[in-house]
């Protein structure tokens, strides 16, 4: 028995493995009694894709009945540590093997897809439904907290579950983040190949959602900084894949009359980014009028410059260095999204760090 998803082509599913899953996570996500080895040995396996989307069927079916179980995250590690005990023989992490990893960023995504399959309705009947729809893309996010351990990047040990499900949309194959290309416009030729199926799905009001609760969990981590893509703000700054799709969310939306509908965290989210750009380029700035100021003192001032010669290191200041740095700054000042290169982002990180809090303004 199986049944076809249209939304991206045909999809077979396996009726009977599907009711099997479903039932285990059920289970799990609601906190009945439920058996770890049973659920331990059937996580073996992502490849099905029953596994995810009866996952997206109990956070959505949890969430209808209310705010989800305290100590989710947790648990939900502690079955991935022994998932990952059975397989390896340990639960490091360094002991895995990268297929493995690369399964769990996988399984996230269409946990993300099931639920905006679940919800491919009207707007008038989502908007209803909203509580219920952000509380299940708010599950995936608790789900990920408790596995960033046990997904494709190191960095995302030390990071949050918003920056894991930037990392594993962003490099899929096959991405909701193309969702609504063709329908807000956008010419299907620039889009690549194997992207051209998801860029012809049609947004609803379901993606706004999701994108307004990652942008909440991103502005929750309080760190600012886009220098870095070591943290969900920084990989959000760079990434055109996830701006453009925020970007989608926002036109589609303005659709709604704002006392029905707002997506408020994606607009102060944007607001964040643009600020942080803002400061770099204007300590770029800054650093170009002390270079040019220190140059003119090494030119006019030949005793200083014939010492710094002679001495055994190299200053900082000098004018190879500065003229270096310069060729950098030029390369970022008019640029906010150009990328953070290995030899640009020692400058970046000294010029452009300061401090920054969400405006106290409201965006509508």
């Amino acid at each position: 028995m199986s049944t076809e998803n249209t939304d991206n082509g045909p999809l077979c599913y396996n009726r009977v493995r599907f009711d099997a899953y479903r039932r285990c996570a059920n289970e799990f996500v609601i906190g009945e009694t439920y058996d770890a080895n049973e659920l331990a040995n059937m996580l073996h396996d992502l490849r099905w894709v029953e596994v995810p989307r009866a996952f997206s069927v109990a956070l959505y079916n949890a969430a209808r009945k209310g705010p989800l179980r305290p100590g989710l995250a947790r648990n939900f590690k502690e079955l991935l540590e022994y998932v990952t005990f059975l397989a390896f023989g340990s639960a490091e992490r360094e002991v895995v093997q990268p297929w493995y990893l690369k399964n769990w960023d996988d399984f996230f995504v269409s946990c993300v897809e099931g639920i905006l399959s679940l919800n491919a309705r009207e707007d008038d009947r989502l908007l209803r439904r909203q509580t219920i729809v952000r509380r299940a893309f708010a599950g995936v996010l608790t789900l990920i907290e408790g596995a960033r351990c046990y997904m494709s990047l190191d960095r995302l040990t030390h990071s949050s579950a918003a920056h894991a499900l930037l990392v594993a949309a962003g490099h899929s194959a096959h991405t909701f983040l193309w969702n609504g290309w063709t329908q807000l416009g956008g010419d299907v030729d620039e889009v690549p190949a194997g992207c051209k199926l998801d860029a012809n799905r049609k947004m609803t009001l379901a993606h706004t959602m999701l994108m307004d609760e990652i942008a909440s969990a991103i502005l929750k981590t309080e760190d600012f900084n886009v220098l870095s893509w070591n943290h969900a703000f920084g990989h959000f700054a760079g990434s055109t894949k996830w701006r453009g799709f925020a970007e989608r969310c926002k036109l589609y939306a303005s659709r709604i009359p704002c006392e029905l509908f707002k997506i408020s965290s994606v607009r102060i989210l944007e607001y964040e980014v643009e600020n942080a750009y803002k400061r770099a380029r204007n300590q770029i700035r800054e650093m170009h009028k002390s270079v040019a100021n220190e140059d003119r003192q090494f030119i006019t001032r030949p005793n200083k410059r014939k010492a710094m010669d002679q001495s055994p290191k190299t200053s900082a200041h000098s004018p190879r260095i500065g003229t270096a740095r310069r060729a950098i700054a030029r390369s970022v000042l008019y640029d906010p999204n150009a990328p953070i290169t290995h030899e640009a982002e020692p400058f970046w990180h000294e010029v452009g760090l300061m401090p920054c809090k969400v405006g106290a303004a409201t965006y509508i």
